[in-house]
């Protein structure tokens, strides 16, 4: 099941985190849902053409061919090495790019951000301890350090917790916790700041996302509970009165992936629904994704997957 629209933003940017989770959670390859040994995914936006120069369109009349009807945008890069784990990344969104090296499976030692010609932006170093458990991280750019992040560690009842401690150079902080199950997984994970919650995401034993509380501008907390029906992902919201508005429905295919997506406004209406198309490889992984709103086609995801 995929997690949150959400947790998937936070995990974006918890660059820390995502290295704590790697060396006690999930591989980059589970975290994304990937099937297979993959050794390299290129991610790519096929966009409707809507203008060609005429010297251009000229070209494709003398060959007698149609001119394209998509454009072809790339996204992204990733590499993963043979345990599954990320060693490059390219986002041309933020036109940068980083790189990640391991002195073993899952344990992160540094990663570092380039613009994209080449330029270092940032650093990150990471430091365990004795029992091989990450208890400090740094950011660095080239000028000065950005942030440092310690984290101490704890058990109870064989669930394992962990307390961040995130300080920027300003001196300002925050607080974050994790709680794993015995098997690994991510019991919860929360964050305060100035002593207020910022969010609470919780999940099962098998790695579902069951509740979220997630910190809105005004202040107050947005509650949504999870769970599924058959195939059917049902998110709703609760209310101030203790009652649940249903917010979204998501109907999943046999390989876990959204087909119809279906979200409800307060008036418990349907406000918006998206259906969704597959193309899979022979390893269940989708390199065609088509979505559709109103009968219309809104988007066209394409993935090239290379293999070990």
């Amino acid at each position: 099941m995929k997690k949150s629209f959400f947790f998937g933003l936070l995990l974006l940017f918890a660059i820390p985190f995502v290295a704590y989770a790697q060396q006690t959670w999930q591989s980059d390859l589970e975290q994304e849902k990937l099937r297979g040994r993959v050794k390299e995914l290129r991610e790519f936006d096929m966009r409707k053409m809507t203008y060609l120069h005429a010297d251009t369109l000229a070209k494709f009349q003398r060959q007698g061919k149609k001119p394209p009807y998509f454009e072809r945008r790339l996204k992204y890069v990733k590499k993963y090495d043979t345990n599954g784990y990320i060693t490059y990344s390219f986002d041309s969104f933020l036109e940068r790019y980083c790189t990640k090296t391991y002195f073993k499976k899952g344990y992160i030692k540094e990663q570092v951000d380039y613009e994209k010609d080449g330029k270092e932006l940032y650093r990150y170093v990471f430091d365990y301890n004795a029992q091989g458990e990450l208890q400090s991280a740094v950011r660095y750019s080239p000028e000065k350090t950005i942030f440092t992040e310690t984290y101490s560690t704890s058990y109870d009842n064989g669930h394992k917790i962990v307390n961040l401690l995130h300080t920027n150079a300003d001196g300002k902080y925050t607080q974050t916790e994790y709680r794993l199950y015995p098997n690994g997984k991510l019991e919860y994970m929360l964050e305060t700041r100035n002593g207020k919650l910022q969010y609470r995401f919780c999940f099962n034993e098998q790695g579902e996302e069951t509740e979220a509380y997630i910190a809105k501008f005004d202040g107050n907390l947005r509650h949504l509970i999870t769970h599924k029906e058959g195939n059917v992902l049902v998110i709703e919201e609760v209310q101030a009165d203790g009652s649940k508005r249903l917010s979204t429905k998501k109907i999943l295919n046999t390989y876990g992936d959204e087909t119809v997506v279906t979200y409800y406004g307060v008036d418990g209406q349907v406000s918006r629904e998206q259906a969704l198309k597959y193309e899979y490889d022979s390893h269940q992984n989708w390199t065609r994704r088509e979505t559709y709103e109103d009968g219309k086609q809104i988007e066209v995801r394409k993935r090239e997957i290379k293999y070990y």
